[in-house]
C-alpha cells in the first residue's frame, strides 16, 4: 500500500524542538549524583568540544571517559527526572508546531543526528508524543533526503519505517527543519527548508550570509505555522 501526500515534514530535534540547555542540565546533575563526574568538569568537557565546533554527544563522551560506566543507570534517572520537568526539554514554540502538524494532518518524521541512545531519551522524555523517528549518522541530512528523490517523476518516496501508520508515502515535496547549514547543503531543488536561527542553546552560531534557494530562515519553530497554514 502506498499513500501520496503534498508535502512531508523531516524536522531536527536539537535547537528545533528540544532544548539542549534543559536536557544538559538535567544530565550533568545525573551524572555528578552518580558519582560519574564532577558536574563542573562535565560541563568544561561540553564547552572544550563545542568551542572547536563539534557535537558534543554526551553518553560517548561518558563512555570514552569512563568505559565501566552502567549506561542504564544514568537513563533510568535522567528519565525521572526528567518526567518532573518536561516543559524545560522543549524549545519554544515546539509543541505548537508538534499540534499543527498533527492536528492538519502533516505528515513528518524527527530526524536527529548524533548518538542513537542519548537521541532516543531526550526525544522520549520530552512529552511531544509518540512520533516517527530516524536518528542519523551524518549532520547533511539533504543527504538522505536525496536518496528518497524518484528522478523519474520528481516525487520522494518516503521509507515506511519512518512513516506514523509503517505505509511507504509518495511525497509531492519535503520540507527540511533545521538549525544548521551543513543540513541544507546539497538540498533537491523538489524539496525546500526552514533554518531556525534562534534558540535558548548557549552553542554559538554563526549566521549564513546566504541561504540556500528555497529555505527561509526562522527565529523559532512555530513561525512554521503561520507560513504553511496558507497552504492549508
Amino acid at each position: 500500500m502506498i499513500k501520496r501526500i503534498d508535502t512531508f515534514f523531516v524536522v531536527d530535534f536539537d535547537r528545533c524542538l528540544g532544548n539542549i540547555e534543559g536536557s544538559f542540565a538535567i544530565l550533568k546533575e545525573v551524572v555528578h549524583d552518580l558519582g560519574i563526574v564532577d558536574r563542573q568538569i562535565f560541563k568544561s568537557m561540553r564547552e572544550e568540544i563545542e568551542s572547536n565546533g563539534l557535537t558534543f554527544s554526551a553518553l560517548e563522551q561518558i563512555t570514552n571517559y569512563y568505559p565501566n560506566v552502567n549506561l542504564d543507570d544514568i537513563e533510568k534517572l535522567y528519565l525521572t527526572r526528567a518526567g518532573l520537568e518536561p516543559e524545560n526539554l522543549l524549545e519554544s514554540g515546539a509543541k505548537d508546531f508538534i499540534t499543527f502538524l498533527k492536528s492538519s494532518n502533516r505528515r513528518f518524521c524527527i530526524m536527529s543526528y548524533g548518538d542513537i541512545r542519548w537521541q532516543t531519551i531526550k526525544i522520549k522524555s520530552s512529552g511531544i508524543g509518540k512520533v516517527p523517528l530516524a536518528i542519523v549518522k551524518k549532520a547533511n541530512k539533504s543527504e538522505y533526503i536525496r536518496r528518497w528523490l524518484d528522478p523519474n517523476t520528481g516525487k520522494f518516496k518516503i521509507p515506511k519505517e519512518i512513516s506514523s501508520d509503517n505505509i511507504e508515502i509518495v511525497a509531492n515535496e519535503v520540507v527540511l527543519v533545521d538549525d544548521k547549514m551543513a543540513a541544507f547543503s546539497n538540498l533537491p531543488k523538489e524539496a525546500r527548508g526552514y533554518y531556525v536561527s534562534g534558540s535558548s542553546s548557549s552553542y554559538s552560531v554563526k549566521l549564513p550570509k546566504k541561504l540556500p534557494p528555497r529555505v527561509k530562515q526562522i527565529s523559532h519553530i512555530d513561525e512554521i505555522i503561520t507560513f504553511e497554514s496558507t497552504n492549508l
